[in-house]
């Protein structure tokens, strides 16, 4: 689940070989549910991803190797 401002984002990461930044992007996609304008145009791009609020992530992790199913992250966008 991925918390991008006020909203808790399901992404699903398959066997998660894909890198943290990866997720950040999907996350920041899907923030306009209603589809009125597309997330990284409010958002920008994701700068920080943090684990269960305590733990940052490097953008470059792969996801499988520093998240289990069902962990929680933050992301942190360049527009806040």
């Amino acid at each position: 689940m991925a918390h991008v401002r006020d909203k808790i984002i399901p992404v699903h990461c398959g066997f998660g070989t894909q890198q943290v930044v990866w997720l950040g992007h999907v996350a920041i996609a899907r923030y306009d549910e209603e589809g009125e304008a597309q997330g990284w145009m409010e958002l920008g791009i994701p700068t920080k991803t943090t684990k269960d609020g305590k733990r940052e992530l490097g953008l470059t992790d792969v996801i499988c190797d520093v998240l289990q199913d069902r962990n929680h992250v933050c992301i942190s966008t360049s527009l806040g």
